[in-house]
């Protein structure tokens, strides 16, 4: 019990110094498997932070009759190094339904 209550209290007195408040990313860069480098905060604009994209209805008008709207770090790089990845899926009215198995 003791060696919980230690390593509990250590997480907290030594701060993470991979721990940031943000990372937007900066396209600018080159990309490495992490994503992107961050910007600098004087250069972060509040445009990093919205991404409209996914408002938008995208064309069905093809073979698949669906269209995938990304909304990856390099679209959206208010998102840059958080593991998160958004997405928008549209399909056609006319969409086969698959099968669902229970």
């Amino acid at each position: 019990m003791m060696f919980l209550l230690i390593l509990f209290t250590s997480a907290f007195l030594f701060p993470s110094s991979n721990a940031l408040d943000f990372c937007v990313g900066d396209l600018g860069a080159p990309q490495d498997p992490a994503g992107y480098s961050c910007k600098k905060a004087e250069a972060v604009t509040v445009k990093d932070f919205v991404f409209s994209g996914l408002s938008v209805a995208g064309n069905t008008s093809n073979v698949m009759k669906a269209a995938v709207t990304p909304a990856f770090s390099t679209q959206f790089p208010g998102i840059n190094g958080l593991g998160v990845s958004l997405a928008r899926l549209d399909l056609a009215d006319s969409y086969p339904q698959p099968t669902k198995f229970t």
